[in-house]
Parts: C-alpha cells; structure tokens; sequence
C-alpha cells in the first residue's frame, strides 16, 4: 500500500513541472485585430454576406480580449480608407503580443500578387491595381516590422473574381498562397486559387466555423483552423476547403485559454485493504497523517432535485431563450435571436408600432444587451402576408438559411430590382409583389442561371409607379403549385386565402420574403439651349459691323441685315 502511494506522489511530482513548462509556451498579453468587411461595392456585385461576416468576428475577438482598431468593424472602406486603416494597424501593434488582420470582400491575383479589392475599385486595365487596390502584402509588412510574438492574417476574400467581363484576362479568381514571415500563420478561406462561397445564410461557411472555433476553450490556433477546415469541408459537400500556410511559431496560443479542467491523470489501481478483525473497544487514538500527493480532483456540483411542474409552465432557461420565445411569438414578425454569454443578436423582420417597443423593452429589462440588432420594420400591410407565409419562411431559413437576397434594396422607379434566389436552379419559381394599396402583383420569372444551383431574376419598376415600401415574397418547389388561373394582378387576400392551405399541406415548398423601397424618379431639369457654334470668319464680319454702328457710321442695308440675322 505504502508504495502504490509513494508511486503516485513520485508521478505527481514529476508531471508539475511539465505542465509548469507548458504554461511558460503560451502566449499571451496584448491583442490587438483590425477587422474589415468589404460588402458595398459600388461598381461590381454587392457580396451579402462581407459586413455580417467582419461583425461577426469584430464581436467574438472583443469577448477574447483584443483591442480592435477603430473600435469595431471597419466597413465598406474605399481605397483611401482602406490604406489607412493598414496603417493605423501597424502603428497599433505597438508593444502587442498578438496582431490580428480579418479581411471579409472581394480579393484576386494577378501574376501572383493578392489584391484586397477596397468598394470604390473600378479597374479597367491591371495598371489600374497600384492605384486602386490594396496589395496584401502590405499587411504582412506592418505586421512583420512590429515586434510581435503571433501575427494572425485571416482572409474570407477568395470569392469570385467581379472584372471577369472587363477583359482583364491576368486577373484570376482565388489567391494565390503567400509567404508567412517568421511567427505568422496566414489562414485562407479556401486552397489557392480557388474560389470561396459567400453563404446563402447570415455568415460565409468560413467566417462561422471560424467564429465557433474561437471560443471553444482548450484549442490551439492549429487545432482550431484544422476543425475550420473539416466543418467548411463537409457543409459545402468538399467544394471549399480552406487552407493555412504558416511558418515555425514559438509557443502555443490560444483565443479562448486553456481548458477550464485540467486533463485527468490516471489513479493508480491500489490493493484493496484488508478488512479488520473484530476487536474489542478500546481508546479510541488519533489517526497517524497519511502523506498523500495533493492532486486536485474535479468535484461534480451537487444536482438538485428538481420540483415537479406541470409541463405546461415549462418556460425557457436562459434569458435569452426567453427573448427568442417571445421574438417568435410576436403577431407578423419574424425574428431570430442568436445570444453569445450577454451579447444578443436580433434580426429578422418585426411590425412598427407598440410590439417593436415593447419587445425591445422587454430585452433591456432582462439585463440583456442587444449588441447588434439588424431588424427591419415592416410597414403595416406586410403583416397579412407574413401571417400567411410567416411559418413556412421560418422553416426555410432554420434549414437552409436566407433564399432570397435583393439588390439594391432602394430602387428608383424606372430602374431594376435584383432577385437572388439560392438553390432555385431547375425550380419552379413564384414571386409575388405586394405594394400598399393591399393589391399583388404575379411578377413575371425568368430566371437567369449564376452557379452553384443559384439563379438571378430581374424586376423592372415602372417609372409611374407610386413610391413607399414594397414586399416581395418568393415561393420555390420542385413542380409549380395548383393556384389556378389567377390574374396577373389582384386582391391580396384572395391571393393568400388561397395560398394559405397549398402552404400547410405542401412540404417541399421553400419560402422567403424581403422587404425593398421603391423612390420617384429624378425629373431631370432641361438645361438651356446652347447657342451654335460662330465661326471664326462670321465672328470677325460681326465685330467689324457692330464697331461701324458704334461709332456713328451708316450701316449699309446688306449690313443691317447681317447684323439682325447673324450678329444677335
């Protein structure tokens, strides 16, 4: 028995400073991330996804302690804008530990250089890159020069290539790989060359593992990125796998810190003790101290016995929950809740008015704080529709996400609105406009094909249409639904009186509906007439005329007669 015990003293006393020299490789102290995200862009297809997706990191890096430049997200940043945020990064990793550099937009290459495209980019020649892009490696360089101990460079910007149909052949979807200077690891949302997917929900496939992996104590940044790249891997069926090049990085680092248990070490198996004989009573003596290794052992909390309760009382755990359930309660609303610790993210759609209020009230009452709330309110003829389509669009998006995206999401009267449908290739289509004067429009669909199963629908707005809010509702099923011969407009309860039963019983039905405002036109203001064009030789007969007649000389008939027809 006594050297079972000494055996597991000598174990322990062996392991203590193994670990003490673990702890010693950490890195730790100061860091410092600028996060970008590019969705703006003013001359290319807008991305949907870039700013949610730099909000989403902004916010998990917050909660791990960096110090972010600018104090949150950096969005929709021209050239300008663009280069001086680099700068006012590198100036910041001053002192740091740590340097961090997210970048959420459009990138590409040309002949192996990587260009961070800012949203007032509009190159028609790759000359045009040095003066209207951001070279990457410029990051890299403010990086490298600060003294560091981890420099992280995290890049979603390998979408599509948006200057295909320019004619600049060298510039290349993807980005190519780079060198990692000495203590940085470049993480890439996707393998050189290849090209990266916005999502089809709030965040690009990317940006959410990466953001799930941060906060989960106990991982290393290596560990992290390998389980980015197995879940980005198998939610886009192998089409994306993102890649990391890095070079030999001196300790361990962790986003979120160790594990909160320390690893368990194995008892020893020791002999069971005899069972004493039975013995007479004596004076009972103080037991002699037994010398065992102080080896802390996680204690399980005491459960407590729960109370019998109705099921019907049953109410949600956390606060948060609270607040999703009673998002979701609300008449015509269709709102999500998504709650990291404090942090509270709503979106969705909600109705004006007194409700909206009172559920915002509501979350501030239970000391949440509603950290970026992306709600849009609807006007009030939206909630018919909503009511009919809201558990159905709900559906939808738990499952696969948004299917439909709207761009621009102003459109002046006589323009075009944009439909992005995910996922609706080879689809029956339906789409469905709803306007104040409680009418729909059947929206004429032809479907445009983009990749990926995606197709596009263009919207012309005619120029006399009356402006304010609009409601397009869409409807994909793999065959067309049974409403009938129904007219190309008409009532909308009629409409949804109709459509209401097809919803309950059709299954296969995907639904979405998005929110757009339609402006007046611009009356463009007549500019005056501009008077033709004198030439020279008539010029100068009138100047000879006009001088005669000023200083007193008779004009002769033919001269008077120029002089009213041409000298005016």
């Amino acid at each position: 028995m006594l050297m079972a015990r000494a055996a597991l003293l000598l174990l322990a006393l062996v392991l203590s400073p193994i670990a003490a020299a673990e702890a010693d490789t950490q890195i730790s102290g100061r860091r410092v991330a600028l996060v970008i995200g590019n969705g703006g862009y003013r001359h290319v297809d807008r991305l949907a996804n870039a700013t949610n997706d730099a909000r989403l990191i902004a916010g998990t890096l917050q909660k791990l302690g960096f110090t972010l430049v600018g104090n949150g997200p950096q969005l929709d940043l021209d050239r300008a804008r663009l280069s001086e945020q680099v700068q006012q990064f590198g100036r910041a990793l001053a002192g740091a530990d740590v340097g961090l550099f997210y970048f959420s937009g459009h990138g590409l290459q040309v002949r192996g250089v990587n260009w961070l495209v800012p949203v007032d980019a509009n190159p028609s020649r790759p000359q045009d890159l040095d003066f209207q892009m951001v070279d990457a490696d410029l990051v890299l360089r403010q990086m490298d020069g600060a003294g560091t101990k981890l420099n992280l460079v995290l890049l979603d910007a390998c979408r599509n290539n948006p200057f295909t149909m320019r004619g600049l052949r060298s510039m290349q979807g993807g980005l190519a790989e780079m060198r990692a200077p000495e203590g940085t690891l470049i993480s890439y949302a996707t393998q050189p060359g290849n090209v990266a997917m916005d999502g089809t929900g709030a965040n690009s496939p990317y940006t959410a593992a990466l953001a799930e992996g941060m906060q989960q104590p106990g991982l290393d940044i290596f560990r992290i990125f390998n389980r980015v790249g197995l879940q980005v891997k198998r939610s886009t069926g192998g089409s994306q796998q993102p890649w990391v090049s890095t070079s030999p990085i001196d300790g361990e680092f962790y986003f979120a810190g160790v594990a909160s248990s320390p690893p368990q070490i194995a008892r020893p198996v020791l002999p069971a003790e005899p069972i004493p004989a039975p013995q007479t009573a004596r004076p009972s003596l103080p037991a002699a101290p037994i010398l065992t290794p102080q080896i802390a052992m996680p204690v399980p909390p005491a459960e407590p016995i729960p109370t019998p309760q109705p099921a019907a009382s049953a109410m949600p755990a956390t606060p948060a929950e609270r607040l999703l359930a009673m998002a979701r309660g609300q008449r015509c609303s269709l709102l999500d809740v998504k709650a990291t610790g404090p942090q509270v993210d709503v979106v969705g759609l909600a109705p004006a008015g007194a409700d909206w209020d009172g559920f915002r009230q509501m979350g501030a009452t239970r000391g949440l704080r509603i950290g970026t709330s992306r709600v849009e309110l609807l006007p009030p003829f939206a909630c018919e529709p909503i009511e009919v389509l809201g558990e159905s669009v709900r559906a939808t998006r738990d499952a696969t996400g948004n299917l439909m995206t709207l761009s621009p999401r102003k459109v002046t009267a006589g323009g075009t609105l944009t439909v992005a449908l995910q996922g609706a290739a080879g689809q029956a289509i339906a789409l469905d406009l709803f306007g104040t004067d409680g009418m729909v429009q059947h929206v004429p669909v032809r479907p445009v094909a983009t990749g990926n199963g995606n197709v596009r629908v263009s919207i012309p707005q005619p120029g006399g249409s009356p402006p304010g809010p609009r409601l397009l509702t869409a409807l994909v099923s793999p065959t067309p639904l049974e409403l009938g011969n129904r007219p190309s407009v008409e009532p909308a309860s009629s409409y949804l009186a109709a459509l209401r039963p097809l919803l309950q019983a059709e299954l296969a039905v995907r639904t979405d509906v998005a929110t757009y405002e339609l402006r007046a036109a611009v009356t463009a203001v007549a500019a005056p007439a501009r008077p033709a064009a004198v030439s020279p030789a008539r010029s100068a007969r009138c100047a000879t005329i006009l001088e005669k007649a000023q200083l007193g000389e008779t004009l002769s008939d033919a001269e008077r007669a120029r002089l009213r027809a041409e000298c005016r």
